[in-house]
């Protein structure tokens, strides 16, 4: 019986390089399968020394997708001939690269994402837990929240206590990446904003900023300051003020 290929199904007659796009495709979304032994038509052709090719199907996942998903390898028998079955599962810590690129599926082919797509993988792999992660900075200060916290609540300056209240700091004084977020610095990769403001069409760009290395609190600002200007006079937003 003839295989199909499909967006969740990859075929390959031999084992090459070539799949591990494929591969981070699968991790980034929803997984999928790739049959080696395989031909383009469906036909299984089958793989020689098929346990030490799934071995180096292994190996190069290994060392080339980062970080490493899940998967697991089979043999198996198709028309008395042997074919490797590579199972990825879709990952919780996306993006997952190859050779410093992240990649979807589109139809039956990988393909790069964009730097758009990219910061939302980036945004989708630490909003899992956010709380939970410890921020890969740790000396954070928090001008702009605590701004907010006055303006808001009244309190008078921030404090261990409250940032603790606020699931930013664990008892032993560390902070996590909801945190990191939410700082001043806020050096979280992909966690920033491009900010665009149209004309009478999406063909007329008349003002485009992008905010990063600042809190989300500011870029959240910069955005209501931008679309809160008049059509005939745009104020940009002083983010160096509020680092």
């Amino acid at each position: 019986m003839k295989i199909r290929e499909t967006a969740n199904r990859e075929l390959k007659e031999i084992v090459t390089k070539t799949f591990l796009k494929t591969v981070s495709a699968y991790a980034n979304y929803n997984g999928g399968e790739i049959l080696f032994g395989v031909d383009d038509e469906g036909t299984a052709v089958g793989i020689d020394n098929s346990r030490e090719e799934a071995l180096s199907v292994e190996h190069m996942i290994n060392d080339s997708i980062v970080p490493v998903p899940r998967f697991h390898l089979t043999v198996e028998k198709r028309d008395g001939l042997d074919i490797i079955i590579l199972t990825v599962e879709k990952g919780r810590d996306t993006p997952y690269y190859y050779d410093r690129r992240a990649y979807k599926r589109s139809d039956t082919s990988p393909v790069e994402v964009d730097r758009f797509e990219l910061r939302r993988l980036a945004l989708q792999g630490i909003n899992m837990n956010l709380e939970a992660t410890e921020a890969s900075e740790q000396n954070l200060t928090f001008k702009v929240l605590e701004s907010k916290l006055k303006e808001v609540l009244g309190i008078k300056k921030i404090s261990s206590d409250i940032l603790r209240t606020l699931d930013l700091l664990d008892e032993g004084g560390t902070y996590n990446v909801a945190a990191e977020l939410l700082s001043d610095a806020n050096t979280v990769p992909f966690a920033g904003i491009d900010i665009v403001r149209f004309g009478e069409s999406t063909n007329q760009i008349q003002e485009r900023v992008t905010v990063e290395g600042v809190s989300l609190l500011a870029q959240y600002d910069g955005a209501i300051e931008i679309f809160g200007s008049s059509a005939k006079a745009v104020v940009k937003p002083d983010f160096s003020e509020k680092k």
